[in-house]
């Protein structure tokens, strides 16, 4: 049997195991309210919450903290989502497939497992949102603006087109 290959994160040039499945949120920073639940490999949450920004009308404008735990199976994410979908009541705002799927009462109480989602130069909205502006002035042909955006942040790398 052939065994798995390692990714590379090429941003940090550093290997990424294989990662567990987690399940995140996002809280509205302006109301203090959670207002999405998603699941994802761990290892594409940075691109899962980058297609938000890019996709996603609710997000684009939001001011937004978001938070993960890991779960061992792709099987406890999907409870944990349907879960804390119908308990924090995200059904209101954007989460529709799920609502009313119901409270599980076997699952334990996830409160202090939530960690905040820190892990790279994207971390936070703000940075996030930079990030997105420079990639669209490249997509749209602006080399020059791109070039003019990235010298007002320290993304920690050498760019060079």
């Amino acid at each position: 049997m052939a065994r798995p290959r390692k990714r590379m994160n090429v941003r940090t040039k550093k290997e990424n195991a294989p990662s567990n499945p987690c399940v995140y949120r996002y809280i509205d920073m302006r109301d203090n309210t959670i207002k999405y639940v998603g699941i994802v490999r761990k290892a594409a949450l940075e691109k899962r919450i980058m297609q938000h920004s890019y996709v996603d009308e609710w997000c684009k404008n939001g001011v937004w903290k978001v938070e993960y735990f890991e779960c061992e199976t792709q099987s406890e994410v999907e409870a944990f989502e349907a879960h804390l979908i119908e308990l924090y009541g995200t059904w209101k705002y954007f989460n529709k497939v799920k609502a009313h799927w119901g409270i599980n009462r076997f699952l334990p109480d996830v409160e202090m497992w939530w960690k905040p989602f820190c892990e790279s130069a994207f971390a936070d909205i703000e940075t996030l949102n930079f990030s997105l502006l420079i990639r669209k002035a490249i997509r749209d042909g602006n080399v020059k603006i791109a070039r003019e955006l990235l010298k007002m942040v320290d993304f920690g790398n050498d760019v060079r087109w």
